[in-house]
């Protein structure tokens, strides 16, 4: 599995996919549930998911989208 941190706001898996499929064959994006904390009385605050996990099926694959994409621009944050 490939981390990919430090995400925009509203990235969805399909930007993910899109993004990291050149480097091969992904099996799953997984990115945790949007959630939201209470942070007094009644009022909620949203955490933001700022970051997902890539699963590749080869090994070699996710090395070579870390190579690439480390530190790269996506969607103007790098991740």
């Amino acid at each position: 599995m490939v981390y990919v941190g430090n995400l925009p706001h509203g990235v969805a898996e399909e930007d993910l996919k899109a993004a990291f499929i050149p480097f091969g064959e992904i099996n799953a994006v997984v990115m945790p549930p949007a959630a939201t904390s209470q942070t007094g009385l009644a009022s909620e605050v949203a955490i933001a998911r700022n970051f997902a996990l890539i699963d590749y099926g080869y090994h070699e694959d996710g090395e070579h989208a870390i190579f690439n994409m480390d530190n790269a621009e996506f969607f103007g944050k790098v991740i």
